[in-house]
């Protein structure tokens, strides 16, 4: 569940809705599940401009092609919505995706992606989805074939329609619904939902928002402060005339760039009495960045990553290695763990991997591979090996040139070894002398 925030916090992420217990969709439904305030959170990430890009940076870095040998289940896992999983997922904590059988029922054929904010979970183990005024139920995933079957004729047993599933008392599985597979991350809190960061970072968010909107709205407003304009002469009174008049200026003119000298005039003298303190942009910046700090421990992720700047080579690749080890590899091994219990079935699933995420200085490495064969450390072959390039097809042959008995022939020795061995087998193998350049 959401946990509490402070009243600002819920004031602020909820100014376009009611309380979730008055809005939800699900409120006069029988049996189902509380669950999050996920509009409001659908609300945070439509009005924060940070949000989507932590997730889309997230959801990049978790997606690799798959490692396994059965094409098929390759296929299957390419045809996965892998940025909406991932990102759904870490945003809200759990995320749903409808299970498409073939005709006989014993095979995943797709997944296909659900809004989260659109499902609710029944008491007695099955969905609910609703759109505008349309209810859709689903049975709850059940991998193995045997448990499947089971259920099924408990249902023909029950004779129980699809809109009274809250009656029945015991678990059936309905053959005429599709089943909605759940992608939850850890909750020590529920065991029904997953837990979002994003969710324990919220005020932070809000208020970093909030810092932009008050710069653009000083800057729209001519980065006027608050104020209050009257004559100087205490005697003098402005007219209802000259009120509106100078109103109407001010309001319409006194901002945004295309007004930025424009000027009034009027038959009275004014004076300005400022009734706030000039804004302290050093305070604002400094505060930022304190927020970003308070996020990125919230999210999990290294504070560098938020950070539109230029990092030194030490910097960025450490950002990125604890980037990769403390985020993206963990979200990759809940989506395997995921992956092999909906596939169970398939051969090749236990061997299914994510390919190995490369973190290397490409230029950095290509000077100190060619480093290592220049000194005869590695081969070329070993050299495209380490380069994940293609082996050539006449592999890498070190030819050695000696003289014979008879000086004017020459002999040619070949060996499939490195620079290394080759020079030190030349001068094992010689036999009267060998020619200055090799």
């Amino acid at each position: 569940m959401m946990p509490k925030k402070t009243a600002w916090g819920v004031q602020v992420i909820r100014k376009t809705s009611q309380q979730a217990k008055e809005t939800d969709e699900f409120k006069n439904f029988d049996g189902f599940i509380e669950a999050p305030d996920f509009k409001s959170l659908e609300r945070l990430f439509e009005e924060s401009f940070l949000v989507p890009w932590v997730l889309e940076k997230i959801a990049s870095s978790v997606w690799s092609k798959f490692i396994t040998e059965n094409e098929d289940l390759k296929t299957k896992l390419n045809w996965i919505d892998h940025d909406f999983l991932n990102m759904a997922r870490e945003f809200f904590g759990i995320t749903y995706f409808e299970i498409i059988r073939n005709k006989k029922g014993n095979e995943v054929k797709r997944l296909e992606p659900v809004i989260t904010s659109t499902v609710r979970k029944l008491k007695k183990g099955w969905y609910a989805q609703k759109v505008w005024t349309k209810t859709v139920y689903f049975n709850e995933f059940i991998g193995n074939d045997d448990e499947r079957n089971k259920q099924k004729k408990i249902w023909e047993a029950t004779g129980v329609k699809p809109n009274e599933l809250s009656t029945a008392k015991i678990p059936w599985y309905n053959p005429k619904l599709n089943e909605l597979y759940e992608f939850k991350n850890a909750n020590i809190t529920s065991k029904n939902y997953g837990h979002s960061k994003f969710v324990s970072s919220i005020d932070q968010i809000l208020l970093l928002s909030s810092i932009d909107v008050y710069f653009l709205n000083l800057f729209n407003n001519g980065w006027m402060k608050v104020s209050v304009i009257s004559p100087k002469d205490a005697k003098t009174k402005l007219t209802v005339t000259w009120k509106k008049v100078l109103q109407t200026f001010l309001q319409n003119n006194m901002n945004g760039v295309p007004n930025a000298w424009t000027h009034a005039l009027i038959d009275v003298a004014i004076e300005k009495t400022d009734l706030s303190d000039d804004v302290d942009t050093k305070a604002f910046n400094d505060k930022t960045e304190e927020l970003l700090k308070k996020i990125a421990i919230g999210l999990n992720i290294p504070y560098e990553i938020l950070l539109a700047v230029v990092w030194n080579k030490n910097t960025s690749t450490q950002a990125l290695e604890n980037f990769n080890n403390h985020k993206v590899l963990p979200i990759q091994w809940r989506n395997l763990k995921d992956f092999k219990k909906i596939f169970e079935w398939v051969e090749g699933i236990d061997d299914l991997e994510y390919e190995e995420i490369d973190l290397k200085d490409q230029l950095e490495e290509m000077k100190v591979v060619t480093w290592y064969v220049k000194h005869g450390t590695i081969s070329q072959e070993q050299a495209r090996e380490r380069a994940w390039w293609d082996e050539p097809s006449d592999g890498d042959t070190f030819y050695t040139w000696t003289l014979t008995d008879d000086e004017d022939e020459i002999k040619v020795d070949e060996w499939e070894t490195s620079p290394s061995e080759s020079i030190e087998k030349i001068f094992k193998t010689i036999e009267k002398d060998v020619r200055e350049n090799l």
